[in-house]
């Protein structure tokens, strides 16, 4: 399954190692992530001995969208990812655009994994739909809804200081896809301290 995906290495690298082994290494897709609306695949890139566990969107299997144009999205994911670093946030994991691969050019991004290596819990633990009536104590309420056999739910986050640059990063990017299950929170290599991260970047920077 995709959560037994194979750590990156056993050293720690830097966030300029990563992007090289995204951009250049070798990439064997070894997965796919059937839930995506768009082609998304677990692959290893392989670059002078070190694997980096990313995830592959080939702009070949990206659908077309009406307000955006075609072939563009996986070079939005990129773009996202430089506004990120460039802001000294990291919130976007590290991100390279591919000439090639083995479905053609497109974008590649380091995987996260959860904390502790198991599944990963969707909205990183920070965002949730609770009950009505149970949001936890310190979290904020979005808006109330209803749930399966309109059962009242209420879209709950915490009050939390990578949230709220996350809301900054997607006003400056205009990200018109934030979902909860678009946060993550765990590690982008074994040994690297867990960390929240936003991710599906390619509807952003619309000009509208």
């Amino acid at each position: 399954s995709l959560h037994d995906a194979r750590p990156i290495c056993d050293d720690v690298l830097t966030a300029t190692d990563l992007l090289e082994g995204l951009a250049r290494g070798t990439l064997t897709v070894e997965g796919r992530l059937v839930d995506a609306s768009n082609a998304t695949l677990l692959a290893l890139a392989t670059l002078d001995g070190v694997e980096v566990t990313c995830v592959y969107k080939p702009t070949a299997g990206a659908r077309p969208l009406w307000d955006f144009p075609d072939a563009t999205l996986g070079l939005r994911e990129v773009a996202a990812y430089e506004v990120s670093a460039a802001l000294g946030w990291d919130l976007v994991p590290p991100t390279a655009w591919r000439e090639d691969g083995p479905f053609g050019q497109g974008m590649a991004q380091a995987w996260i994994t959860a904390p502790d290596g198991g599944e990963m819990d969707p909205g990183g633990g920070l965002v949730d739909v609770v009950d009505r009536g149970k949001t936890p104590p310190g979290w904020l309420e979005v808006l109330d809804a209803h749930g399966a056999g309109g059962n009242p739910v209420t879209l709950v986050h915490a009050d939390d200081p990578d949230l709220r640059r996350m809301c900054v990063l997607d006003a400056l990017v205009n990200n018109a896809d934030r979902k909860g299950g678009h946060v993550l929170h765990g590690r982008v290599q074994p040994d690297s301290e867990p960390a929240t991260y936003g991710v599906d970047h390619g509807v952003t920077f619309s000009e509208d």
